[in-house]
């Protein structure tokens, strides 16, 4: 028999860690891979918990202590994530495709979740910290882990503006960021959400993916050692993955070096250009490429290479070409160029072609966010030459590497 009282009472105890993503730097990757630590109390993938509490008609009627509250919010949460705990319905993130042979799926049964979420706040105010462990909880029991071992609750939120609003009912969590070379998620993030989202064409796209690449993450360094980015590229390193799991406080597993869900092997999303490969590691390896260095060609090569040489030479990435500070003067100039992604605004049919529409105003709006965008570059150019920057403490393999 479940003694749900026990569970609860260490529940409330235990340390949590919330994990953000800066782009398209592997967050659900990384979180897949501690998804079967004995020792870590997971979810299946992003939960916007808070952005769910807010629309809550249960949780807004303010009768924290009523009874049947707790298995109406229940009921809700199911009905809002269905694709959670029945990942068939999940097919963006081809979680319908699991296991070894892609022919498996999460199912959990939502009435025995829905009955351990009730047992669990047995004598409980359903508040949003209450419920929000409650779930955690459930999922475990439901998939028949052995919370026992648990030690760490670990949280997605996957993205930084929701920090703040966590951290207001778990004010002592640590924070988690992944990252990747900034070139690369630059090309990874526009090229593959323009595959598959047409407002992804809006031409302040890709000077909006290169803020978060490099600038998103700032608002977390206030939480100091409690904040640690992880690399992308570090995820098969098991001396890295070893560091990280030291910092959360559990022992070192070897399934993460899987990537699974509920157990199954994951074999990526939908943006991802999964190829068909049965090697695990290589299967990763290759799922992990995206050419950047020859989307991006020799000029934005050159000026990345200087204006982000501070976090490329901290995140001990390679520089390449163009990084030495005696380019100054000529990288200065360069900016003012087009980028690969903005030599089609200045297209004999894109011009002709919108005044031939009428539509003055979408040439206007394109050279606008042109003009945003050389202006943050210039603000980058000044950071590197003229102003200390504070960069991010992360996680290597010999433990942590900090500013």
């Amino acid at each position: 028999m479940t003694d749900y009282a026990a569970i609860w009472k260490k529940a409330e105890t235990l340390p949590w860690c919330i994990l953000v993503c800066t782009g398209r730097t592997g967050a659900d990757a990384f979180q897949s891979q501690l998804d079967s630590h004995p020792e870590i109390f997971g979810f299946n993938g992003p939960l916007f918990f808070y952005d769910f509490w807010k629309r809550s008609e249960c949780a807004q009627h303010g009768g924290t202590t009523l009874e049947s509250l707790k298995a109406d919010i229940a009921d809700e949460f199911i009905g809002s994530h269905i694709h959670r705990l029945k990942s068939r319905y999940d097919l963006i993130e081809r979680k319908n495709e699991l296991g070894e042979n892609r022919d498996q799926s999460i199912d959990i049964d939502t009435t025995v979740f829905k009955r351990h979420i009730v047992k669990l706040l047995d004598g409980q105010p359903v508040t949003c910290r209450n419920f929000l462990i409650s779930i955690y909880l459930a999922y475990a029991l439901s998939l028949d882990q052995d919370v026992s071992k648990k030690k760490v609750f670990f949280h997605h939120v996957h993205h930084v503006r929701k920090v703040d609003a966590f951290m207001e009912d778990f004010p002592a969590s640590k924070v988690i960021s992944m990252t990747r070379d900034p070139r690369a998620a630059y090309v990874s993030g526009v090229d593959n959400w323009r595959r598959f989202n047409p407002a992804a064409e809006n031409p302040n796209f890709p000077k909006y993916i290169l803020w978060r690449a490099i600038d998103e993450f700032n608002s977390l360094m206030k939480y100091g050692d409690r904040f640690y980015a992880m690399r992308l590229e570090d995820l098969s390193n098991e001396n890295v993955l070893n560091s990280v799991c030291k910092w959360l406080g559990v022992g070192f597993d070897p399934c993460v070096m899987k990537s699974t869900w509920a157990g199954m092997r994951w074999w990526g999303d939908k943006l991802s250009n999964a190829p068909d490969i049965t090697d695990e590691k290589e299967f990763v390896k290759q799922i992990r490429k995206n050419k950047w260095k020859q989307r991006l060609g020799f000029l934005d090569n050159f000026v990345f290479n200087n204006i982000l040489f501070k976090r490329l030479n901290h995140l001990s990435y390679e520089v390449g070409r163009g990084g030495n500070s005696a380019f100054f003067p000529i990288v200065f100039l360069l900016i003012l160029l087009p980028t690969v992604y903005e030599r089609k605004l200045f297209s004999f049919s894109f011009i002709f072609g919108s005044l031939y529409k009428g539509n003055i105003r979408r040439i206007v709006a394109a050279y606008y966010h042109v003009l945003r965008r050389i202006f943050y570059s210039y603000k980058l150019f000044f950071r590197r030459y003229f102003k200390h920057e504070i960069q991010p403490n992360f996680f290597t393999e010999s433990g942590r590497s900090t500013t």
